[in-house]
Formats: C-alpha cells, sequence, structure tokens
C-alpha cells in the first residue's frame, strides 16, 4: 500500500480543491496531510505542544496521563500526527482544552475543578488560584477560518446529522485508533 492510498478521504470522490474552513468542514484528510507536509515535523510539533499535547494539564484530579507528542522525524510521522494519527496520543481533556483555545480566541487555560474549601465556621481554609492563562498569539484571519469550519461541521458538515445546527455551537468529527 503506498503513502498516498494510505492517506485518503472518507468520501469516495474526495473533496476536490478546499479551503480551510471545507477541510475541516468535511475531514478532507488529504488536505491536512499537505498542511502537515509543508509545515513541517518541528513547527507542527512545536504547535501540539503549546496546545498542552504530550503533558499533563495538571488538573487537581489523581492518575492524570500525558498522552504521547512523538518527535515527527520522518514525513510519514509528519502525516500521521497531522491526521490525529500513529503514535500521537491525547486525552479528551487535552483536546477540550485545545478546543477551548480555538474557541476563545488564543487562550490555554489550565482547567481545575476545586475553587474552594470553607469550614464551618465560614473560614476559607483552600483557596485555588488560577494560574495565569498562555496565549498563543495566532493572527485572527486563522482563528477566525477554524471557528468557522468548526461551526460549519455541525450546520452542514460531518456532523450535520446530530442535530446541532440550531445550536450556537461549533465542533469536530473524529475517529479514534490505535496503533
Amino acid at each position: 500500500k503506498s503513502v498516498s492510498e494510505s492517506f485518503r478521504c472518507y468520501s469516495p470522490y474526495g473533496h476536490g480543491r478546499v479551503n480551510l474552513e471545507e477541510a475541516i468542514q468535511y475531514s478532507c484528510n488529504p488536505f491536512f496531510v499537505q498542511i502537515g507536509k509543508s509545515t513541517g515535523g518541528p513547527a507542527l510539533w512545536t504547535w501540539a505542544n503549546k496546545f498542552g499535547f504530550g503533558k499533563k494539564t495538571g488538573i487537581d484530579l489523581p492518575y492524570e496521563r500525558s498522552g504521547n507528542l512523538p518527535p515527527l522525524r520522518s514525513n510519514y510521522e509528519v502525516m500521521n500526527a497531522s491526521l490525529g494519527q500513529g503514535s500521537l496520543l491525547v486525552t479528551p481533556l487535552q483536546v477540550t482544552i485545545m478546543m477551548s483555545a480555538i474557541a476563545n480566541g488564543g487562550w490555554v487555560i489550565k482547567p481545575h475543578l476545586l475553587k474552594k474549601i470553607v469550614d464551618n465556621n465560614g473560614r476559607t481554609v483552600f483557596e485555588k488560584i488560577p494560574e495565569p492563562s498562555i496565549w498563543l498569539n495566532v493572527p485572527l484571519e486563522y482563528q477566525s477560518a477554524v471557528q468557522s469550519g468548526l461551526r460549519r461541521v455541525v450546520t452542514n458538515g460531518t456532523a450535520r446529522g446530530a442535530g446541532l445546527n440550531e445550536l450556537p455551537v461549533a465542533g469536530k468529527t473524529c475517529t479514534s485508533e490505535t496503533s
């Protein structure tokens, strides 16, 4: 099986030429493979790391896992990671943090569950001071295109059948894999 046969659209007819919004809307694998190849392994790894992949979030829960952000040395590893496949492993919380950063204009926020504990006398015995968020400084035109593409996923894209098109939500479909 050749590399080009490994990365094709779920649609047997393909999507033809698509822009970023349409690629997200239709989950077009060849588009993201080409973007990954042109971006290159080091830059792709750096951005995945900025979004928090491959490391624990630090949430106040036991047994958190870091996932795996592998080094992206070969073209094949880069193409796999561009699709969220191969040796890349992310947790649902890491994906939530990434998606919230996309939704909120580029702020990566450290999650926590417990805000404060107050004793019977009303005294605060513990209070969580939120850690500062990290701003990713993504250019506005890219933020807007990604946000629009994610909205289009639920209105007339791969999740159009979910019945969410009347709600002001966005989303992304995917297929989980094991390697």
